[in-house]
């Protein structure tokens, strides 16, 4: 939808505007409904900002240099898509009527582009958040709680902030280097996703598909298991340090230089079978109480160190010290 001048638009086609604007035109896409609204930003929007309107139940979202006309519409029932359109725009994230509360908030963007944050907790926890087509999620210092995250491509920074999901953080492709809580870490689709901040998520690690790669140590909770569920996927620690307490899976793992070296605590009255291959020239440490058997082909060139529990090879293990 564009066009110059000001007036109403009835999405839905119930009588009841939905959208209104004044003198330059709308930014909703037209694909747009009264229960799925789309925003298209002009390319190098630098001053965005997404906030509550005067209105109870109504957004708006507005250019501070005008590059856009303000733009208020009714809080959509099920989800709020804001696209980008690269020129490194940015967009804040301001204030929320108490009413939002779609299924979805999909942030989209190129590379270059922000969505910053400027408090926290702004949505509410039974929103699902993606973040997509590279752009940069910057939570600053500020905490936010969503239902799901889901990182279709993309990057997640902040300063001290910490973004946790209530069901899963759903990771497919990009970098994350703010700190994730919530339940289960899982890896889907055939990307890599990079974590660069030490998370405190309390469920599995469950890596379906692609790459999960460590750009720092213990970037994984050291309470957390690690599954790697199909031969496509892969755990990268990529010369880091690792502390879990399961290892199961047919998917392999990267330890890569001599440094990296991964730990497996586990627990008492525990057994977990791992039927991939562990390489590169890094370590295995076997601690905690339970039982780690190694069905696979592991290739590592570096020690085997068992210092609790039980280790047992019922596949091969290429590695002459142990």
């Amino acid at each position: 939808m564009t066009g110059p001048g000001s007036g109403s638009i009835d999405i839905s086609g119930n009588g009841i505007t939905e959208i209104s604007y004044s003198g330059l035109e709308p930014v909703f896409g037209g694909d747009s409904t009264a229960d799925n609204i789309v925003i298209n930003l002009p390319a190098g929007t630098l001053d965005a900002v997404l906030e509550n309107s005067a209105i109870p139940g109504e957004m708006q979202i507005r250019s501070l240099s005008s590059a856009f006309e303000l733009t208020t519409f009714a809080v959509p029932s099920e989800s709020l898509k804001i696209n980008t359109s690269g020129g490194s725009s940015v967009v804040e994230l301001d204030s929320f009527d108490v009413s939002f509360a779609p299924a979805d908030l999909i942030l989209s963007g190129n590379a270059g582009d922000t969505y910053q944050l400027t408090a926290s907790d702004l949505l509410a926890d039974t929103v699902s958040l993606t973040l997509t087509g590279g752009a940069t999620l910057d939570l600053d210092s500020h905490n936010e709680t969503v239902n799901n995250f889901v990182l279709e491509e993309g990057t997640v920074i902040a300063t001290s902030g910490v973004l946790s999901a209530q069901s899963n953080l759903d990771l497919r492709s990009g970098t994350v280097q703010a700190q994730l809580s919530g339940t289960d870490l899982v890896k889907n689709g055939a990307g890599t996703v990079l974590l660069d901040a030490v998370n405190s998520y309390t469920g599995q690690t469950i890596i379906n598909e692609g790459t999960l790669k460590l750009a720092q140590s213990n970037a994984i909770p050291g309470s957390s298991s690690v599954d790697l569920t199909s031969i496509a996927s892969v755990l990268d620690l990529d010369g880091f340090e690792l502390s879990i307490t399961s290892l199961t899976g047919t998917g392999n793992v990267l330890l890569g230089s001599a440094t990296g070296t991964l730990s497996v605590n586990s627990p008492m009255a525990t057994s977990a079978t791992y039927a991939g291959d562990i390489s590169g020239d890094g370590s295995l440490i076997k601690t905690g109480e339970g039982e780690l058997i190694l069905s696979g082909t592991n290739s590592y060139a570096g020690p085997t160190s068992v210092q609790n529990g039980i280790l047992k090879i019922e596949g091969s293990l290429t590695t002459a010290e142990v």
